[in-house]
C-alpha cells in the first residue's frame, strides 16, 4: 500500500511511502511455514543457510521506507517459526526458548535493513526504425 508520511528531519515535509499489505504478509509467513514443515528433516547447517537465502529475499521485497513495523514482525514470525519446526524434528523437545535464543546470533540470520529506494531510471523514448 502507498501513503503519505512525515520525514524525520522536516515534520512538515510529506512523502510517499510503502507498506505491506496484510494480505501479502500473511502469504510470506505461510509459505516460509510451509517451506520449513518441508525441510525440517534436513542438516541444521543446510537449513539454516537456505533459511538465510530466503530471509535475505524477505528483506529485499519487504524492508522499504515506511515499512520498518513490519519488518521486525517478519523476523519475529521466522524466529518462532523455526523454533517450532526444530522442536518438531524428534519426539523431544529439541532446544528450549532460552537456548534457542542464545543460538539464534551464531547461525547469523539477516537482520531486517531498512534500504533506501533507489531512484527509478528514466525511460527515453526510443525512435522507430521503419
Amino acid at each position: 500500500d502507498l501513503y503519505r508520511g512525515r520525514t524525520r528531519r522536516n515534520p512538515k515535509h510529506t512523502v510517499v511511502r510503502l507498506r505491506t499489505k496484510a494480505k501479502k504478509f500473511r502469504a510470506g509467513l505461510l509459505a516460509l511455514k510451509e517451506w520449513m514443515k518441508q525441510a525440517r528433516s534436513q542438516r541444521l547447517p543446510a537449513l539454516l543457510d537456505t533459511l538465510r537465502h530466503k530471509l535475505q529475499g524477505c528483506w529485499n521485497y519487504f524492508a522499504v521506507p515506511g515499512n520498518s513495523r513490519m519488518t521486525p514482525r517478519y523476523n519475529r514470525h521466522a524466529a518462532r517459526l523455526l523454533y517450532k519446526w526444530l522442536n518438531r524434528r524428534s519426539q523431544r523437545r529439541s532446544v528450549g526458548w532460552r537456548e534457542f535464543l542464545a543460538k539464534l546470533p551464531a547461525w547469523k540470520l539477516p537482520a531486517p535493513r531498512i534500504r533506501p529506494v533507489e531512484p527509478q531510471m528514466q525511460l527515453r523514448p526510443q525512435a522507430n526504425h521503419a
